[in-house]
């Protein structure tokens, strides 16, 4: 089914239903992917490309006030992901990501499609690098390093409707295990850097949020019960 829960905000009169406003005919895909594994005693790595095209499929499109409305619309989306992981030691290993995604959508009815999807509708292109370590077997750490690639956006004549500038930020975390339970420390954005999110960027009705390094702190116990901060 189409995704109504962002367009449900757009009911603000008596009498008005999710039908009368959006087609709530079922999005039918055909999806192909095609994958290679590697598998040795100390490296592992996946190569897998996909493509998923809908000749009736949705698009999120952002109103000047704020709200989603849902179009209804031809849409092929491809990409192709990589992944590879060293075993280094018995306490250390590092992996590599790659990620990247193309999509495109029918905006003149033609059968054909012509336009870039936007950044609502789209995941960024990424590289991501990360180190995991054993320390003890109680303490282990992860250190990871997440660059989100410079990103334009077309629409149908060639012309440029949105840019994504990318952005790199640190992210370390560590667990420690107690006798009832885990003791996590979570840093994001390590350098504390200021950056504009992708979808800040990519959806001109969002508004410019900058975000700063976030410490969190959780203590999780066997039972159902999370105790923790958030620190800006």
């Amino acid at each position: 089914m189409p995704d109504v829960g962002r367009v449900l905000r757009g009911i603000n009169q008596p009498n008005l239903t999710v039908e009368s406003f959006l087609d709530l005919k079922p999005i039918l895909t055909e999806n192909a992917e095609l994958g290679l594994e590697i598998d040795r005693q100390n490296f592992n790595a996946q190569l897998s490309y996909y493509r998923s095209e809908s000749d009736f499929g949705q698009r999120l499109q952002a109103n000047a006030d704020g709200i989603f409305s849902v179009e209804r619309e031809k849409t092929e989306v491809d990409g192709f992901e990589f992944r590879a992981e060293w075993l280094a030691s018995e306490s250390d290993s590092i992996a590599l990501r790659y990620a990247r995604t193309e999509g495109e959508y029918d905006s003149n009815a033609d059968g054909r499609v012509d336009t870039d999807l936007a950044g609502q509708n789209i995941a960024p292109n990424r590289i991501n690098l990360s180190w995991d370590r054993t320390w003890t077997q109680r303490l282990s750490s992860r250190l990871q390093v997440n660059r989100l690639l410079d990103r334009k956006f077309d629409n149908a004549s060639g012309v440029q409707t949105a840019e994504f500038s990318g952005y790199t930020n640190v992210d370390a975390s560590a667990n420690l295990a107690l006798a009832t339970g885990i003791l996590s420390l979570n840093v994001q954005n390590l350098s504390n850097e200021d950056y504009i999110t992708y979808y800040s960027q990519t959806t001109p009705s969002n508004g410019r949020g900058q975000i700063n390094r976030t410490l969190t702190f959780l203590a999780r116990t066997k039972n159902p019960t999370i105790l923790g901060c958030n620190n800006r």
